[in-house]
């Protein structure tokens, strides 16, 4: 068997409103704005923490830990486009506003969500847009952290 390639496999879409986030509906998703031809390459900063909670005794010999609470943080760069209204990222992503991003990893991006997809879903507020300084042979940039109000959802099938 084969590795997955992941070239061209990666759709991020946002939805401001969502009915389920354990069995989220492919019409729900296909209605979402997808943004990942708006990435730059290596612009997605998907990471997950978790932090230890110290559980060592008085008479331990050796420092012991549990694991603690975790959280998903999400900081992504976009390209902006010289035409306004096709400056999709930055038109449909409001600093403030609550939305939820969904990420496919194994479907190339072009295919829409379809039942049995697996993806992630994290409701996310939206961070300031960050502008990226200017560089030379680089299309214009701007960088948003996204701020988890709610528990995220991995490996959720599509329906």
């Amino acid at each position: 068997m084969g590795d997955i390639v992941a070239t061209g496999k990666l759709k991020f879409t946002v939805l401001l409103s969502l009915s389920s986030m354990t069995a989220p509906p492919a019409s729900e998703l296909n209605a979402g704005v997808d943004l990942q031809t708006k990435i730059m390459r290596g612009g997605l900063d998907e990471s997950h923490t978790q932090s230890p909670v110290d559980n060592t005794h008085i008479s331990s010999l050796k420092e012991t830990e549990k694991g603690g609470t975790s959280k998903d943080e999400i900081t992504v760069t976009f390209k902006r486009d010289d035409v306004t209204g096709q400056d999709i990222a930055y038109n449909t992503l409001v600093p403030g506003q609550q939305v939820y991003v969904v990420i496919r990893r194994d479907k190339l991006h072009t295919q829409a969500y379809a039942a049995g997809d697996v993806v992630s879903i994290y409701p996310m507020e939206c961070g300031v847009r960050l502008p990226q300084p200017n560089t030379m042979n680089e299309p214009l940039q701007f960088q948003m952290k996204f701020f988890n109000h709610t528990e995220g959802k991995d490996a959720v099938t599509v329906v």
